[in-house]
């Protein structure tokens, strides 16, 4: 792991333990966003980036900053993160990055109970990041949701849908089945058997559904003991890239009937925490999907 900005002794003495978090925030905006805003809150943040250019590292906001040497995937990763959040004593542990919150999921016991883990449990993480999943919990609890399959059940002839289709991995986390895409659209047949070809051996392992014109309309919920202490929801105008990634731009909203579906779902998983739900909303209609 190298330093890029080391913290001072003596102000790691003066701080509380439970004022201390280690964040694991990347290279990205929305890590220095975290950083922001809990330095603004008065915690004493130590930033863990993955290059000498991630921006959290050079916020005032950082009280120190390192990179990893180490992938979330490397067994090696949570001795660095461990012996990291005991050197500057952290009392929790905080990341944005589904991949991060895995490894860090797999090795709670090595860090609790002295130093907290904000991450979900692994049963609520899974249903949580399994689309497919995701999906009939809808269906289950009359959410509305886009019509959908598995990739191998289209192409097999045992399932019927509408042009055009978005392509999604169903379960982005795993080391073994993921898409090369984010994401993938097909206007007609032939489109969609080129994109088959490119996955053919796990396209069980891929999502398809119908297309749904809108904006994206985000929920942010902070659910604490099964219930919503915190709400609001924005539509995320621009984004970095244009084709999908960070919100941008945003215009703040309210949409009580997403606001109610989120929460639904969180409750229904189990969700304790901050977390965030997308559907994309027809201003035409009023119409929206998860």
């Amino acid at each position: 792991m190298q330093t890029i900005k080391p913290p001072c002794a003596s102000k790691i003495r003066s701080t509380p333990t439970h004022r201390r978090v280690l964040a694991i925030v990347g290279d990205t905006q929305v890590g220095l966003w975290v950083v922001r805003s809990l330095g603004r809150a008065g915690l004493d943040v130590y930033s863990v980036v993955r290059s000498r250019h991630g921006h959290a590292a050079h916020s005032r906001y950082s009280v120190g900053a390192w990179a990893l040497s180490a992938s979330p995937s490397d067994p090696a990763f949570i001795d660095e993160i461990l012996g990291l959040a005991r050197r500057v004593g952290a009392g929790s542990v905080m990341t944005i990055s589904e991949g991060y919150h895995l490894a860090l999921i797999a090795a709670r016991d090595r860090f609790e109970p002295d130093i907290h883990v904000f991450s979900p449990p692994k049963e609520c993480f899974d249903k949580a990041t399994d689309k497919d999943y995701m999906q009939r919990l809808c269906g289950s609890l009359g959410v509305p949701v886009a019509r959908g399959t598995t990739l191998d059940e289209l192409i097999a002839g045992r399932a019927e849908l509408k042009f055009p289709l978005v392509l999604r991995g169903r379960k982005q986390n795993e080391q073994t089945g993921r898409t090369p895409w984010k994401a993938a659209y097909a206007e007609n047949s032939m489109e969609l058997a080129r994109l088959h070809e490119s996955v053919k051996a796990i396209a069980h392992n891929v999502v398809v559904q119908e297309y749904h014109p809108g904006v994206e309309d985000h929920v942010q919920v902070l659910m604490r003991d099964g219930e919503a202490f915190m709400v609001g929801d924005y539509i995320g105008e621009h984004h970095m890239p244009l084709a999908g990634g960070v919100t941008v731009q945003r215009v703040s909203c309210r949409h009580e009937g997403l606001i109610r579906d989120a929460v639904r779902l969180l409750k229904a998983i189990g969700w304790q925490g901050i977390a965030g739900v997308q559907f994309h909303y027809d201003p035409a209609t009023d119409k929206y999907i998860f």
